[in-house]
């Protein structure tokens, strides 16, 4: 299975040509460093493996250091040899720790099933949200429509590790998705997915059988239970009666507003240009538009432009607050 998802990672990466392009440029003039930057899930790590794989295929050495599983212990958290290899290898001067012949105390068989009990949970729903919107403004390209992103964000959210899904033809009629074959499409042009033939050919009434092809998205972190409770969570946001009856780029706007607020408040700050990829609006006019349509029917009480910061600040409508809470119970701060 690792195998064939390491093959999957190779064979899928769709766009990042300009992050590429620079990446190529500072590979053959050498002296420069790279800082890549952005908010969670928008494939930072992805983008990181591929300029790994050039850096590989140009002959040049490449190390790469993660430091994100590192726990506090009782005990001295010596390197491991075989951890270590790699970078004295690389770096002058140095030496391989010897692993340490104290070993932690197992713990005690009766405290297990206490421990599997607290299973740790990963970010909210909002966040989860906002994340895989940020991501599709990246990984999607800009002729790709509000409707198509709606459903591009089910389909990241409901993925399996190895970017496979199922998405049923009662969930494509919740999302009046299931006559439009056309958005399918729009997704199947860009690169980003593919519908499995299924067999027999009268299963597709029940649904799509989908293979998604970034490979960003197979390496969004672990945790299915909460990325599917965050699709379920879009999926009522954008059904809810503030928004079931508006179009598509104005539910995708809500639903960004909603999922983008401050913490623990009911407003909002965002970067104008970030925001325009976000909700698919091509030019500031159909921004602006699509935001006082969303005030005129009370999903936001107002918004304003900042043209010093290129900052837009909004306030949540009430209908749209009350259900974003109740989102958000138990899991994410309260609004107010």
């Amino acid at each position: 299975m690792e195998g064939r998802l390491q093959a999957a990672r190779q064979r899928a990466f769709v766009g990042r040509k300009e992050e590429l392009a620079a990446f190529e440029e500072a590979l053959c003039t050498g002296g420069r460093v790279l800082f890549i930057h952005g908010p969670g899930g928008v494939g930072k790590s992805a983008l990181l493996g591929r300029f790994a794989q050039r850096a590989a295929a140009a002959d040049r050495t490449v190390l790469m250091l993660d430091g994100r599983s590192l726990e506090e212990s009782p005990q001295p958290s010596w390197p491991r040899p075989g951890r270590c290899s790699a970078c004295a290898q690389a770096t002058a001067h140095s030496a391989i720790v010897p692993e340490p012949t104290t070993r932690a105390t197992a713990p005690h068989p009766d405290a297990l099933p206490e421990r599997r009990k607290q299973r740790e949970r990963g970010p909210g729903a909002a966040v989860r949200i906002q994340e895989m919107l940020s991501y599709l403004a990246a990984a999607l390209p800009s002729e790709v429509g509000a409707a198509a992103r709606l459903l591009a964000l089910q389909c990241a959210l409901r993925a399996t590790v190895s970017g496979r899904l199922w998405m049923p033809a009662g969930l494509l009629r919740g999302l009046r998705m299931n006559r439009h074959s056309s958005l399918w499409q729009e997704l199947e042009q860009s690169g980003w997915l593919t519908r499995l033939a299924t067999n027999p050919p009268w299963a597709k009434q029940r649904g799509f059988a989908v293979q998604l092809l970034d490979a960003a998205v197979l390496t969004q972190a672990p945790g299915r239970r909460d990325r599917a409770h965050a699709a379920d969570a879009a999926l009522r946001l954008t059904s809810c009666p503030a928004l079931r009856s508006l179009s598509a780029s104005e539910q995708l706007a809500g639903l960004a507003l909603a999922t983008y607020l401050s913490p623990g408040h009911v407003h909002g700050i965002i970067e104008a240009d970030r925001l325009g990829r976000v909700c698919a609006a091509d030019t500031p006019g159909a921004l602006t538009a699509t935001l006082d349509r969303l005030v005129a029917v009370r999903v936001a009480d107002g918004w304003s432009y900042d043209p010093g910061s290129d900052d837009i600040t909004w306030v949540l409508g009430p209908a749209l607050a009350r259900r974003y809470q109740s989102m958000t119970a138990g899991n994410d701060s309260a609004v107010t």
